[in-house]
């Protein structure tokens, strides 16, 4: 398969809440893009912004299979219950609010 021949993925991205870092994906997990503004690298210690990219990754990764999951019961007619794989809408919100940078 080349290049121009590959599927190109929705993608969904979830932001700080100053809007200095942001992670966007596809459903699958393989596009990835993290972006860090400036004052991120003075204000943050490495860590900190380690556990803040990992969760806004896994919210990020939540909504795209909650939102393709939606998609597939749409298309499919067929009812496909939520996982931790495989979250529901409520189920991203929630985590959303855990969410305090």
């Amino acid at each position: 398969m080349t290049d121009e021949q590959q599927e190109v993925l929705p993608t969904v991205a979830e932001w700080s809440a100053d809007g200095a870092l942001m992670v966007e994906l596809d459903w699958q997990g393989l596009a990835v893009r993290v972006q860090i503004e400036p004052q991120v690298t003075r204000s943050w210690t490495a860590d900190m912004l380690a556990d803040r990219i990992m969760r806004l990754h896994r919210l990020a990764l939540m909504r795209a299979r909650a939102e393709e999951r939606m998609r597939l019961i749409e298309e499919q007619g067929t009812l496909w219950p939520t996982t931790s794989g495989w979250p529901s809408l409520i189920e991203v919100d929630e985590y959303r609010r855990t969410i305090d940078f």
